[in-house]
């Protein structure tokens, strides 16, 4: 593999198997973040993967890995474009306003918000303003 892995890549997630430690010399690294497989989730995804490889490919190399799991774990990389990331924090603050501005209209506060910086939670500014109603 010449280093060139992740040139363009922009959207979705990678998952390699970097069994001798090579693989971030071969990555281009203005691109991506290399991360180790060490969450729950991402774990039970590749292993789903090689699960589902397996049994449709009949592959030595998954079956093996699939015996010695969750030991192989550590030899994989998280391949994470940066631009993915992005998208992705952009979504969750778009869900997040727009669950936040749900939250006003159903509590009938759409007069009392006039900036959007007024609907981002703020736990010292939110604390004061418990500490005021309770004050009254």
């Amino acid at each position: 593999m010449e280093e060139i892995f992740a040139a363009g890549m922009s959207g979705g997630i990678a998952y390699v198997l970097d069994i001798d430690g090579s693989f971030r010399s071969k990555c281009n690294m203005e691109m991506v973040e290399l991360l180790p497989l060490d969450k729950p989730e991402d774990i039970e995804y590749v292993k789903s993967l090689l699960l589902e490889f397996q049994e449709k490919t009949g592959s030595l190399i998954a079956c093996e890995l699939l015996k010695a799991w969750p030991e192989p774990t550590k030899d994989f990389v998280k391949v994470f474009p940066y631009e993915y990331q992005r998208a992705l924090r952009q979504l969750a603050e778009e869900k997040n306003f727009k669950r936040m501005e749900g939250d006003c209209l159903m509590n009938n506060n759409i007069s009392a918000v006039r900036d959007i910086e007024e609907l981002v939670v703020d736990g010292t500014t939110e604390k004061k303003r418990s500490e005021k109603t309770l004050d009254k």
